[in-house]
């Protein structure tokens, strides 16, 4: 599935999405096995010009370690479903991972087929009775 498939998501589900707070790293032996076995993956889909830098490597490695414990947590208090992360610059500006990282990894993962990527969308509020212009959230 890719971000264009949108409407067969039931928006319940959206709604009731996780957000990614990219501050909660895993923490067990499975956790850091699996993280291992996600960049691999990733990472055969990755096309770069060169080698990351062994400091880059460290910030690659620690953006995956926080984006996947994120998903874990969602799939520990609900059966899996949906997380979330805005997409804009200015989300990030206080968040350990910056824009570009998260972009690229998140991209790579729904590449890989490991995630599902839903962009979000705006729902009317329900209309009453003298309101003239429609709300949004």
């Amino acid at each position: 599935m890719t971000s264009d498939t949108v409407n067969h998501y039931e928006l319940n589900d959206l709604i009731d999405a996780r957000h990614m707070g990219l501050s909660c790293p895993p923490s067990s032996p499975q956790a850091h096995v699996l993280v291992d076995s996600i960049i691999q993956i990733i990472t055969k889909v990755e096309t770069r010009k060169r080698k990351r830098k062994k400091d880059t490597e460290a910030d690659f490695r620690s953006a995956v370690e926080l984006m996947v414990g994120d998903l874990l947590i969602r799939v520990e208090t609900k059966d899996a479903g949906w997380s979330y992360h805005q997409l804009s610059r200015s989300a990030f500006s206080d968040r350990p991972i910056g824009y570009k990282m998260f972009k690229s990894i998140i991209t790579m993962m729904e590449t890989s087929g490991l995630v599902d990527v839903s962009l979000g969308l705006n729902v009317a509020a329900t209309m009453f009775e003298g309101v003239d212009i429609p709300s949004y959230h």
